[in-house]
């Protein structure tokens, strides 16, 4: 008879070999999850620009701006700052795949 693995188990590792390969091995554990934890934050970051930028109104006029207002709040936003924090967050997250 087999041992009992949950479905949250038998998905947690689907997860970790997705991210991780087939190189991945059971003593790097710690490292693997550390890794894991930082691509889920890098990933949540960038789905929150990605939230934030569809929030933004755009100037009705043809003027370029790299200046844009949050439609609930009011709060003006330089699109150049969020853009590189946005590729900034792209590159680490390349980085940590490889």
């Amino acid at each position: 008879m087999g041992r009992y693995v949950s479905r949250w188990s038998r998905k947690f590792w689907l997860m970790v070999y997705n991210v991780f390969g087939e190189n991945f091995r059971m003593g790097e554990y710690d490292a693997a999850l550390k890794r894991m934890h930082r691509y889920d934050s890098i990933k949540k970051e960038i789905d929150g620009y990605m939230s934030l930028l569809n929030k933004l109104i755009i100037p009705e006029d043809d003027i370029p701006s790299d200046y844009l207002t949050h439609d609930v709040t009011g709060v003006v936003y330089d699109l150049r700052i969020l853009k590189r924090n946005i590729d900034r967050l792209h590159k680490e997250l390349d980085d940590l795949e490889e």
